[in-house]
C-alpha cells in the first residue's frame, strides 16, 4: 500500500485553480512536495453509501449527486 499527500478541497472554488504541488525556497534550497487533489464536489455521492466509508456521510450535501431528493 503507498502512502501520499493529499489535499481535500470541501468547498467549490470556481474561480481559482487549484494547485498540485508547493515550492517553498529556504536559505537557497528549493523544496517542492506534489500532492493529490481531492474535490469533494466532484466525488460521486453513491460512493458514501456503496463503500464502508462513514467518515464521508456528513459531507452528503457537497458530494456531486447529493444535493438531488433521494429516489423512493
Amino acid at each position: 500500500m503507498s502512502t501520499y499527500p493529499v489535499l481535500i478541497n470541501i468547498l467549490s472554488t470556481r474561480d481559482i485553480e487549484i494547485p498540485t504541488s508547493f515550492i517553498s525556497n529556504i536559505a537557497g534550497l528549493r523544496a517542492i512536495q506534489d500532492y493529490r487533489v481531492i474535490n469533494l464536489w466532484e466525488v460521486d455521492v453513491n460512493i458514501a453509501f456503496q463503500q464502508p466509508l462513514p467518515s464521508l456521510l456528513p459531507f452528503v450535501p457537497i458530494l456531486k449527486g447529493g444535493d438531488s431528493e433521494p429516489i423512493t
